[in-house]
């Protein structure tokens, strides 16, 4: 608790302009690796005040002990450098169980808001762009959308769909043969690594779907739009970082084996076939938000 009256009987206490609460939670969970996993309360106070020099100063309190005491020009700076102070205090002593703490007679203690509690469990919605290898003549570009829930730190699902699109002009086609795939993809995650602010995620992968080719503009006599199976299993991994709370960047790759390989026309005279290979991948780049 920090030193004065005007500081009694509060626990952040800001000029106006500055970061609201919630906000500064936000910072502090995005920077810490304790409360993340916590559920009890918190004994953290905050404030911060002008001085006559023009500057903020702004003091932290962590668990009763002495202030920490830092000033900045801007309020936001001053904010987010009290949120890293905050969170390095708690990582360095864990907050014990509320239930075996006494609490303070002087103040409650604060107990960290709901958007900062850690949740049990969450459902995020994602869409990328990268490249799938193999499943297509060349590299086609591939565009995943997902849905990806579960326990948080826990097991994981993801329920997504791929549309990859191809397009080769070949030899003395008169025009190009289109390939399209169109998949849904399923994936399972039993456990999550988290790397400092990155968090890994190994899972086994599934698809099923449908691959066509339309050399309908090819040139070809008799071209027609041809239908194929794709059915897959595989690996696939995701390193993802999180931000503004609920927001995240993603970075996948995957390797599949493919139970149909299937045999595309690749041009015309002699005759050249393309073959889907025994393992093919996919790399991807995505960003989502957090919506439960």
């Amino acid at each position: 608790m920090f030193a004065g009256p005007s500081f009694a009987a509060q626990d952040y206490l800001v000029p106006a302009g500055c970061p609201e609460e919630p906000a500064f939670w936000s910072a502090v969970r995005e920077r810490s690796l304790s409360i993340r996993s916590s559920t009890v309360a918190l004994d953290v106070a905050v404030v911060i005040t002008a001085t006559t020099a023009g500057e903020l100063t702004g003091e932290v309190s962590v668990h009763g002990g002495a202030p920490r005491r830092l000033t900045a020009h801007a309020c936001d700076d001053l904010t987010r450098a009290l949120a890293l102070v905050t969170a390095l205090l708690i990582d360095a002593e864990p907050p014990v169980e509320a239930s075996r703490e006494p609490r303070s007679a002087m103040r409650p203690r604060l107990e960290a808001p709901a958007d900062v509690r850690e949740r049990s469990s969450d459902l995020s919605i994602g869409f990328g762009v990268g490249t799938t290898i193999g499943a297509l003549p060349g590299r086609a570009i591939g565009f995943p959308i997902f849905l990806d829930g579960g326990a948080v730190g826990g097991p994981r699902y993801r329920l997504g769909a791929l549309f990859a699109v191809r397009s080769a002009k070949l030899g003395v086609l008169d025009g190009p043969i289109q390939y399209v795939l169109a998949s849904l993809h399923v994936e399972v995650c039993p456990w999550q690594i988290a790397l400092g602010p990155l968090v890994a995620s190994p899972c086994a992968a599934g698809d099923a779907g449908l691959l066509f080719a339309d050399a309908r503009r090819s040139g070809l006599v008799g071209a027609t739009l041809t239908q194929y199976g794709w059915l897959a299993a595989g690996v696939a991994g995701h390193l993802r970082y999180e931000f503004f709370g609920d927001m995240f960047l993603e970075a996948s790759a995957g390797a599949t084996v493919p139970f149909l390989r299937n045999r595309f026309l690749f041009g015309p005279g002699e005759g050249e076939i393309y073959s889907t290979p025994p393992v093919t991948g996919d790399f991807s780049m995505a960003a989502g938000i957090t919506i439960w």
